[in-house]
């Protein structure tokens, strides 16, 4: 049986919206990485859906269609990303500064794009809209806000410029899953210090951590060094050696996160 028959990726299923994932980005979770068919947990309706097309769950013409310049350098950042995982998906025992910039390009374009974060800025813009009486005309639609966050990459890119990235291999028998909102922004520093009751945190804050699932055995993790230490060989961190290791993650000033 196919990974993808028993390790179903979540997904919005049937949705109004457009998605926002890229195809090369799916094909490690399809079934038997045709990227033809994906298995999909839809959590809004609580169902199953098996052998859903991928076509489906994927942005179709990039989306964009607006500025030339800008699906060019989507259709760039995609395909160098979908050659770059098959490489370490295929057995690359060693993450190269290229690949390494590879992934974390990619990262930012699919954290600025997903539906999940266009549907919070356009809900910002409402909001802002109902506050001063500008009404509907004042607020973005998903896809405007889409647009404006792709206009933002490059500086969002270079936010990232200072941070660690290590490709975790799974040894633990539980599989990596995805999502449709794949490229997970958190910050352990942030929560520990309940900063997150007051005041939120981006890509350019101080212990950012970034998570992406690469395949079912891949993730790939970007992380600020002077938080956080991670002991990985050649760019690599085997899951399941994590625990006994947690000690050395943090260096003096942030000791007390792991406490």
């Amino acid at each position: 049986m196919s990974p993808a028959h028993h390790h179903p990726a979540n997904g919005y299923g049937h949705q109004q919206e457009p998605a926002f994932r890229a195809s090369c980005y799916l094909r490690a979770f399809t079934a038997g990485g045709d990227n033809k068919i994906i298995n999909i947990f839809n959590i809004d309706r609580d169902g199953y859906i098996a052998d859903a097309p991928v076509r489906s769950q994927c942005s179709g013409d990039y989306f964009y269609g607006q500025d030339q310049r800008l699906d060019d350098a989507i259709r760039h950042v995609e395909e160098t990303y979908g050659a770059e995982a098959r490489s370490l998906i295929a057995g690359c025992s060693t993450l190269s500064r290229k690949s390494a910039f590879v992934l974390r390009s990619f990262w930012v374009l699919q954290h600025l794009r997903t539906e999940a974060a266009s549907v919070r800025f356009a809900q910002m813009t409402r909001q802002l809209a109902d506050a001063i009486g500008e009404g509907e005309g004042f607020a973005m639609s998903i896809k405007e806000a889409v647009l404006l966050a792709m206009s933002f990459y490059v500086d969002q890119l270079q936010c990232t410029d200072d941070l660690d990235i290590c490709v975790v291999r799974n040894i633990s028998g539980v599989p990596f899953i995805t999502s449709d909102d794949p490229a997970v922004l958190t910050n352990r520093w942030h929560f520990h210090r309940q900063w997150h009751l007051t005041r939120s945190f981006g890509l350019g804050s101080t212990g950012m951590i970034g998570l992406l699932p690469l395949s079912e055995d891949l993730l790939c993790v970007l992380y600020d060094p002077e938080l956080y230490e991670l002991a990985s060989v050649n760019g690599f961190l085997e899951r399941g050696r994590l625990r006994e290791r947690a000690k050395s993650y943090a260096k003096a000033l942030a000791n007390d996160i792991l406490r």
